[in-house]
């Protein structure tokens, strides 16, 4: 994979985010921090391409979600 092993250890992986069974999301999937607060940030490259980030607030700071590098 060619995200992990890399000196900052920061995930930077083409991925399938599945949230919770509710919502799947595909693009390049990296950590982002804002404020303080860290993120994981999609980057989807559709017309026109969009960014979504997701974070512990988003899922109640303990739930599972999956990611799925390809």
């Amino acid at each position: 994979m060619e995200g992990i092993g890399k000196a900052d250890n920061k995930f930077d992986e083409w991925a399938i985010i599945d949230l919770f069974g509710h919502q799947k999301i595909a693009g390049r999937v990296s950590e982002q921090q804002i404020g303080g607060a860290s993120f994981v940030r999609v980057d989807v490259p559709l017309e026109p391409p969009f960014t979504k980030l997701f974070g512990a607030q988003d899922h109640d700071e303990g739930g599972s979600g999956c990611i799925d590098p390809f």
